[in-house]
């Protein structure tokens, strides 16, 4: 394993220089993936001390790529380990599928996106608990494979396969966007087309995949009071609903910092917004929340002070939510 960790070390130091030595350096060169999906079984503590060794290892090359890890299917485990080791912009991937075990076959394609739908199933519990935590911890959540393959058990009796796995796609999509810095469908093709479960191409041309997935991108003002007004009144309105929580447990607050923070997350929002339309027809959005997060903490850190700066970090967490739904609304 110490030989795997000097390749990785070698491939960032090599994929790195590359993406910088561009002017502008490229900007798609969105993270490494440490190991893909291990099943450590009795290693367990062993995997999760090589994960720490590669961390340092590979921070000391480079401080702030994203370093992706699987969560081993062990996805609350996982997102407490990462919690744990403390190290900056660390990426816990998901895969998502729902075609392969007994279980699986045995659900109806409806029953499956209905689950994924419902905030009450184990699933969405567990993203959206997962993606709190690692969050808040300065890390994300993405789902590094999914698919729209369905088992011919979950489509039997279907009087429409691809209107059932357009649902099946679209509750995926639904869940992703709530709970997640970001999604690699598996796989873009296949040698042989018409493969709509497992190749995107296809699926898009058929229409099981939906070509709204993502805001489409428009023309802002990069100044606008009326925005502005808006932002101010949902502002205040978080603020008042965040001091009238934390009055029940008395202690020595600063709440203007959370008032910061809501400014900074919907101004920040909308700036990346504003850097569109991009040449894909969709808007830019900030993915990775927790790691921006934290950046700006930083930041804030530096020129008021860190007393608190917990307050800052969830109103800028509210305003970013706050500016995509005012996105939405408006648009």
């Amino acid at each position: 394993m110490a030989h795997t960790v000097r390749v990785l070390s070698t491939l960032v130091t090599h994929l790195t220089a590359f993406a910088r030595s561009h002017d502008p350096p490229l900007p798609n060169l969105v993270g490494i993936e440490l190991l893909n999906e291990p099943q450590p079984g009795a290693q367990n503590d062993a995997l999760k001390e090589w994960y720490r060794g590669a961390f340092r290892a590979l921070r000391a090359v480079d401080p702030s790529l994203p370093l992706y890890i699987s969560d081993a299917w062990r996805t609350d485990e996982y997102a407490s380990f990462v919690k744990a080791a403390g190290v900056p912009f660390v990426v816990l991937d998901h895969h998502l599928y729902r075609c392969f075990t007994p279980g699986d076959t045995a659900t109806p394609a409806a029953e499956h996106a209905r689950r994924l739908r419902d905030p009450n199933d184990s699933t969405p519990q567990t993203f959206a608990r997962v993606a709190g935590e690692l969050e808040g911890a300065g890390g994300a959540l993405v789902v590094g494979e999914w698919s729209a393959a369905l088992n011919p058990g979950s489509l039997r009796g279907a009087s429409d396969e691809r209107a059932e796995k357009r649902s099946f796609v679209e509750a995926q999509l639904q869940l992703y966007a709530q709970h997640c810095a970001g999604w690699f469908f598996w796989t873009y093709k296949k040698e042989a087309r018409g493969d709509t479960g497992w190749a995107f191409r296809d699926a898009v041309d058929a229409g099981v995949f939906p070509l709204d997935f993502a805001r489409p991108a428009r023309r802002l003002a990069e100044h606008d009071p009326e925005r502005d007004a808006r932002r101010d009144r949902e502002r205040d309105k978080a603020l008042g609903e965040h001091t009238a929580y934390w009055q029940q447990y008395p202690g020595n607050y600063e709440h203007w910092r959370f008032a910061d923070g809501f400014t900074q997350g919907w101004d920040d929002a909308y700036l990346f917004a504003t850097l569109g339309p991009s040449s894909s027809g969709y808007a830019e959005e900030i993915g990775f929340k927790g790691p921006w997060a934290k950046r700006r903490a930083r930041e804030y850190v530096a020129q008021k002070g860190a007393s608190n700066v917990w307050e800052y970090e969830h109103g800028l967490a509210q305003g970013l939510r706050a500016a995509s739904a005012d996105w939405a609304a408006v648009g």
